[in-house]
C-alpha cells in the first residue's frame, strides 16, 4: 500500500501481512478520541469483546495531510457491541469521524506480528549499507576500529577527496586496505597498508542486518520491495500459526506451502540492489 513518493513504514507492512492473511477490516470511523475508536455501523453486529486483544490501525486521516494518528496503531484492549466502539492505550491525537480505521481479531497478535515482521525481514537478507559518518581519516593512523553497525568485512571503502561543500565529496575508491577480523563482542580493524590523507570522511560500503522496527512510522528499507518485505512477514505468520496449531490445519498448510513458492518468486523478481566487492590491491614493498 505504499506510494512511490514516502517510505514504506512499519504501520503499512503490518497491515498488509494482516491483509494478506485475511483478518484485517477496513471501514470509517463516526467518532472516537485518543482511547478509543468508534463505528456505529458495527452497532450489534456481534457481541462484546469480539476484536479484544487484536490490533486496531489509523490508516487514513481523515483529512489527507497524513497527519496524526494516520499510521499509528494499538492493540484493542476492549470491544463494547452496542455502540461499535473498540478501546485501547492512548493514541498521539483523538480518533475523528471521517478518519480510516482497520483492526483485526486476535489470531496472531500485535506484539508477536511486530517480532514476525522483523523476522521475514531478517529471511530476506542483509542490505547494502554505506556509512560516511563514523570514521575519518588521521595523521600518522593506519589502523582503524570497525564501528558496531559494520563489524564483517567492508565491501569497498572510499575517501573523500574534496572538502567545504556538502553537495561534493569526490569520493575515490582505496584499494590498499586490509581487514582483521576480531572475536565476537569485539572490534576488527581496518588497516591501509598506505598512510590516507588525513581529516577526511571514509565511507565505508558494507552488508548488514535490516535495522529492527519498532515505532509504526519506521521505514523498510528501501532496497526491498514493499511486496516482498509483506510477504516475507505473512509467510512468518502462516509458520508461526502452523506451529501453534501442531501441523493439524490442513488449509493452513496449504497456505504456508503456496505462500513458500510465492516467496521464492518474489525475492527472484525483486533482487535486493548489491555493489560488487571492491577487489584490492596488493601493495608490495
Amino acid at each position: 500500500m505504499a506510494d512511490s513518493i514516502t517510505a514504506y513504514s512499519f504501520s503499512e507492512m503490518l497491515q498488509d501481512m494482516y491483509a494478506k492473511l485475511g483478518v484485517l477490516r477496513e471501514t470509517v470511523a463516526t467518532g472516537g478520541s485518543t482511547t478509543t475508536a468508534v463505528d456505529s455501523k458495527l452497532a450489534d453486529l456481534g457481541e462484546d469483546d469480539d476484536w479484544k486483544d487484536g490490533t486496531l490501525f489509523v490508516v487514513r486521516d481523515s483529512g489527507g495531510a497524513a497527519a496524526a494518528p494516520e499510521g499509528e496503531f494499538e492493540r484493542i484492549s476492549g470491544y463494547t457491541n452496542a455502540s461499535g466502539t473498540f478501546t485501547f492505550a492512548a493514541l498521539s491525537v483523538a480518533v475523528a469521524s471521517g478518519d480510516t480505521i482497520a483492526y483485526t481479531d486476535d489470531q496472531v497478535p500485535l506484539y508477536q506480528a511486530k517480532r514476525l515482521a522483523n523476522e521475514g525481514l531478517q529471511r530476506i537478507g542483509d542490505v547494502d549499507l554505506a556509512d560516511t559518518t563514523t570514521l575519518d581519516s588521521a595523521s600518522d593512523q593506519k589502523e582503524y576500529t570497525m564501528s558496531l553497525p559494520w563489524k564483517r568485512r567492508p565491501k569497498k571503502i572510499e575517501i573523500q577527496t574534496t572538502t567545504g561543500d556538502a553537495n561534493r565529496n569526490d569520493w575515490k575508491i582505496l584499494t590498499d586496505w586490509d581487514y582483521s577480523p576480531a572475536a565476537s563482542g569485539s572490534t576488527g580493524l581496518i588497516i591501509f597498508k598506505l598512510q590516507p590523507t588525513a581529516e577526511r570522511d571514509l565511507k565505508i560500503w558494507y552488508e548488514g542486518r535490516h535495522k529492527r522496527l519498532v515505532e509504526f512510522s519506521d521505514p523498510v528499507n528501501e532496497a526491498i520491495n514493499p511486496e516482498l518485505a509483506s510477504h516475507a512477514g505473512y509467510l512468518m505468520m502462516l509458520r508461526w500459526l502452523n506451529n501453534q496449531r501442531r501441523g493439524e490445519d490442513r488449509y493452513l498448510v496449504e497456505q504456508l506451502n503456496s505462500a513458500e513458492v510465492e516467496f521464492d518468486r518474489l525475492r527472484s523478481e525483486f533482487p535486493i540492489f548489491r555493489i560488487a566487492r571492491q577487489s584490492r590491491l596488493n601493495v608490495v614493498g
